[in-house]
Protein backbone atom coordinates (compact mmCIF):
# COMPACT_ATOMS: atom_id res chain seq x y z
CA UNK A 1 0.00 0.00 0.00
CA UNK A 2 1.29 3.43 -0.86
CA UNK A 3 -0.16 6.73 0.27
CA UNK A 4 0.46 9.93 -1.66
CA UNK A 5 -0.57 13.12 0.12
CA UNK A 6 -1.16 16.31 -1.84
CA UNK A 7 -1.65 19.49 0.20
CA UNK A 8 -4.56 21.50 -1.19
CA UNK A 9 -4.42 24.34 1.29
CA UNK A 10 -3.68 25.10 4.94
CA UNK A 11 -6.46 22.84 6.18
CA UNK A 12 -6.97 20.36 3.35
CA UNK A 13 -5.00 17.41 2.00
CA UNK A 14 -5.93 14.99 -0.78
CA UNK A 15 -4.89 11.42 0.07
CA UNK A 16 -4.45 8.83 -2.66
CA UNK A 17 -4.13 5.21 -1.51
CA UNK A 18 -2.85 2.59 -3.93
CA UNK A 19 -2.84 -1.13 -3.21
CA UNK A 20 -0.03 -3.27 -4.54
CA UNK A 21 -0.37 -7.03 -4.52
CA UNK A 22 1.94 -9.55 -6.08
CA UNK A 23 0.59 -10.21 -9.60
CA UNK A 24 0.97 -13.97 -9.09
CA UNK A 25 -1.08 -13.80 -5.89
CA UNK A 26 -3.80 -11.87 -7.69
CA UNK A 27 -4.02 -14.65 -10.30
CA UNK A 28 -4.72 -17.30 -7.66
CA UNK A 29 -8.28 -18.64 -7.53
CA UNK A 30 -10.19 -17.05 -4.70
CA UNK A 31 -7.85 -14.05 -4.38
CA UNK A 32 -9.78 -11.41 -2.48
CA UNK A 33 -8.14 -8.29 -1.13
CA UNK A 34 -11.28 -7.00 0.57
CA UNK A 35 -10.21 -8.08 4.10
CA UNK A 36 -6.90 -6.22 3.81
CA UNK A 37 -8.55 -3.18 2.25
CA UNK A 38 -11.27 -3.09 4.92
CA UNK A 39 -8.75 -3.44 7.77
CA UNK A 40 -6.39 -0.76 6.47
CA UNK A 41 -9.24 1.59 5.58
CA UNK A 42 -10.43 1.41 9.20
CA UNK A 43 -6.88 1.85 10.55
CA UNK A 44 -6.10 4.74 8.21
CA UNK A 45 -9.31 6.57 9.09
CA UNK A 46 -8.42 6.32 12.79
CA UNK A 47 -4.91 7.63 12.06
CA UNK A 48 -6.31 10.47 9.98
CA UNK A 49 -8.58 11.48 12.83
CA UNK A 50 -5.59 11.63 15.19
CA UNK A 51 -3.68 13.69 12.60
CA UNK A 52 -6.61 16.09 12.26
CA UNK A 53 -6.81 16.53 16.04
CA UNK A 54 -3.03 17.08 16.21
CA UNK A 55 -3.29 19.73 13.48
CA UNK A 56 -5.96 21.52 15.49
CA UNK A 57 -3.63 21.52 18.50
CA UNK A 58 -0.67 22.81 16.49
CA UNK A 59 -2.91 25.56 15.11
CA UNK A 60 -3.89 26.70 18.59
CA UNK A 61 -2.56 30.06 19.77
CA UNK A 62 -1.31 28.39 22.96
CA UNK A 63 0.72 25.73 21.10
CA UNK A 64 4.44 25.82 21.73
CA UNK A 65 6.85 23.50 19.90
CA UNK A 66 9.03 21.31 22.08
CA UNK A 67 11.78 18.75 21.58
CA UNK A 68 10.90 15.25 20.42
CA UNK A 69 10.71 12.51 23.01
CA UNK A 70 13.40 9.81 23.04
CA UNK A 71 10.97 7.54 21.17
CA UNK A 72 10.86 9.93 18.21
CA UNK A 73 14.53 9.85 17.20
CA UNK A 74 13.73 9.01 13.56
CA UNK A 75 11.44 12.04 13.26
CA UNK A 76 14.10 14.27 14.78
CA UNK A 77 16.71 12.85 12.40
CA UNK A 78 14.41 13.49 9.43
CA UNK A 79 13.89 17.10 10.56
CA UNK A 80 17.65 17.60 10.88
CA UNK A 81 18.20 16.16 7.40
CA UNK A 82 15.61 18.46 5.83
CA UNK A 83 16.88 21.51 7.70
CA UNK A 84 20.46 20.63 6.72
CA UNK A 85 19.48 20.38 3.07
CA UNK A 86 17.80 23.78 3.36
CA UNK A 87 20.86 25.21 5.11
CA UNK A 88 18.73 26.08 8.12
CA UNK A 89 20.23 23.98 10.90
CA UNK A 90 20.46 25.91 14.18
CA UNK A 91 23.90 27.45 14.58
CA UNK A 92 24.59 27.65 10.83
CA UNK A 93 25.27 30.98 9.25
Amino acid sequence: MCHTLWPEGPGQTHINCEWMFDPQAMLQPGFDASDAVKFWDMTNRQDWQVCELSQLGVGSRVYSPSPYSGQESLLAAFDRQVLGMLGELPGEA
